[in-house]
């Protein structure tokens, strides 16, 4: 009888070691696929970067009829695809609230924008070295200019201002944080980030924050509808551009930071912007270098 059981527990450890060896060897050729199927391998192996994209002048451009794609952000990932042996494919139209879920299913590879470090992606997204900088600036009509010309950024905060905010996108940000007496004409995710400007100009909110440069593509169209009153020397926000991927992801995160310091340092950052004629509005880091003394 005690052979029987000695049997037992021999042929019982023989399969536990069998299991464990095999569940072991499974996980370990799991975690090799995975790491081998990074982002980053993929888009090598595909030879495609795959890009979400949210038309937002001069960042992204779509013309309407053809659907070709252009701006700042199409001419810097399309370098970046080049640097890694792909080409482009400009695969969905995506919005600033939904590409971050759209990334996590891997509906594409990245967000072609370029997008804003803003606070709230703090743990949900890795934001990588800055490949440029942009100021928010306050956007009234002119016959309200004198109410708020001269006067500190907290005038705004007040029941008497409306200010008109696209949600998840910078006008709303501000709104909430620093002036949140103030009343908010919200609008969809997917309402067409224009509408920032257009409701202060057509007298349905008092003031929006934007971009600089993103209000000067509105003026161009519709001149003397908006003023800026925001002092140069104090912007109500410096925020930085760049290319966001997710966390966890470090093949990645390692292979924009490069890809970005590479186009910084060499000026390639520069031209971009002024081919579409926005050095008024964008800013780029200084080349991190001086002469020895």
């Amino acid at each position: 009888m005690r052979y029987q059981f000695l049997a037992v527990a021999i042929l019982s450890a023989a399969i536990s070691y069998i299991t464990a060896t095999h569940f072991a060897a499974k996980t370990a050729s799991t975690s090799t696929e995975t790491e081998r199927e990074s982002t980053i391998d993929r888009i090598k192996r595909t030879k495609t970067l795959r890009c979400g994209y949210v038309p937002y002048n001069p960042l992204i451009i779509k013309d309407l009829q053809t659907g070709e794609i252009s701006g700042i952000g199409a001419d810097i990932h399309t370098r970046i695809a080049d640097m890694l042996g792909a080409k482009i494919e400009w695969t969905a139209e995506a919005s600033w609230t939904n590409y971050i879920e759209d990334l996590r299913t891997g509906r594409y590879d990245m967000i072609c924008d370029l997008d804003l470090n803003f606070p709230a992606y703090v743990g949900t997204l890795s934001t990588n070295l800055p490949v440029l900088y942009t100021i928010a600036t306050a956007w009234v009509r002119p016959e309200d200019a004198p109410r708020f010309l001269d006067k500190p950024a907290e005038v705004f905060n007040s029941p008497d201002i409306t200010v008109s905010a696209v949600d998840g996108t910078m006008p709303l940000e501000i709104a909430r944080h620093d002036f949140p007496q103030a009343k908010i004409l919200g609008m969809p995710p997917l309402t067409d980030y224009m509408f920032n400007l257009i409701n202060v100009a057509d007298k349905k909110a008092d003031v929006t924050f934007v971009e600089k440069v993103f209000a000067e593509q509105f003026l161009k169209a519709n001149p003397g509808k908006l003023v800026n009153v925001t002092p140069e020397d104090k912007p109500l926000r410096v925020y930085a551009y760049s290319i966001p991927t997710l966390p966890g992801d470090t093949k990645m995160k390692d292979a924009m930071e490069s890809a970005i310091s590479y186009m910084v340092n060499n000026g390639e950052i520069d031209q971009i912007i002024r081919k579409y004629g926005a050095e008024n509005g964008y800013f780029v880091s200084l080349q991190p270098y001086r002469a020895v003394r």
